[in-house]
């Protein structure tokens, strides 16, 4: 459903914020990827002058280092060759800016990239020289932060379509006896079908969301790869919450039991 995407973060902006908010912020953004089986990438050349600046520092040896390393494990160090280059089309007046980026460097021709970066504006497409006779075009996408990734996350899924199943009715009736009914219209649904997210590391083929008019979470199933790319579901009542994975109920701030 969601295939070879790639984030690359810029951890110079996180880890040099003086807020507290830094390693929150990464986690954020770690869970959200991993629920939706995307890969991090990062330069190590970053993390190396973060803790070169803050040697000595008792508190980020104890604290800081050890949960940056918990949050990076799983995440891949970058590793290129390559230079970057924009290129400044102006006919024959055309000119290649250097982009000292080692992230864009290491970026494929053929993923699906974006660069999670508050300072690098919305590029698009760069050229990588790896010698004078390699050179390809990489394409990608800068994002400012965890709910900008998601949204680019989502787009690079298939189409989501609501179908309406006689099995949940619509509405709060028409449902089956003993079967969780769809408390929201056909029209509703679809609206809070484009904003799911997923666990697909708990839940294959399920999406979430939280309904706020019926403070109730609702389940979407994915019907299979069909041309319609239809999904159809239900709300989850409260007796049967346990049914929506713990991270999803994080991400809305909503607290159960495990």
């Amino acid at each position: 459903m969601y295939r070879d995407l790639k984030v690359y973060l810029d951890l110079k902006e996180i880890l040099f914020d003086e807020s507290s908010q830094r390693l929150k912020t990464l986690h954020k953004i770690k869970e959200i990827a991993e629920q939706h089986q995307t890969e991090l990438f990062y330069d190590r050349k970053i993390v190396e002058e973060f803790s070169e600046l803050t040697e000595g520092d008792e508190d980020y040896i104890t604290g800081i280092r050890s949960c940056l390393d918990l949050l990076l494990m799983n995440c891949t160090p970058v590793q290129s060759s390559s230079f970057v280059f924009k290129v400044c089309f102006s006919s024959e007046n055309t000119s290649l800016s250097y982009l000292p980026n080692q992230l864009i460097a290491a970026m494929r021709a053929d993923g699906k990239n974006t660069l999670l970066s508050l300072t690098y504006q919305d590029i698009g497409k760069v050229l990588l020289a790896s010698s004078h006779t390699e050179f390809q075009i990489v394409a990608f996408e800068v994002v400012s932060g965890l709910s900008r990734m998601l949204e680019w996350i989502i787009s690079q899924g298939p189409k989501r379509v609501f179908n309406v199943s006689q099995k949940h009715g619509e509405n709060g009736k028409s449902n089956w006896p003993n079967e969780s009914p769809l408390l929201c219209s056909g029209e509703e649904a679809q609206e809070l079908l484009n904003n799911a997210i997923a666990d697909f590391n708990e839940k294959q083929r399920r999406l979430f969301n939280y309904d706020r008019n019926r403070n109730a979470f609702i389940e979407f199933f994915y019907e299979g790869d069909t041309p319609q790319q239809q999904w159809h579901g239900f709300h989850v009542t409260s007796q049967d919450v346990s049914r929506v994975p713990l991270s999803i109920c994080k991400h809305f701030g909503f607290e159960r039991k495990k």
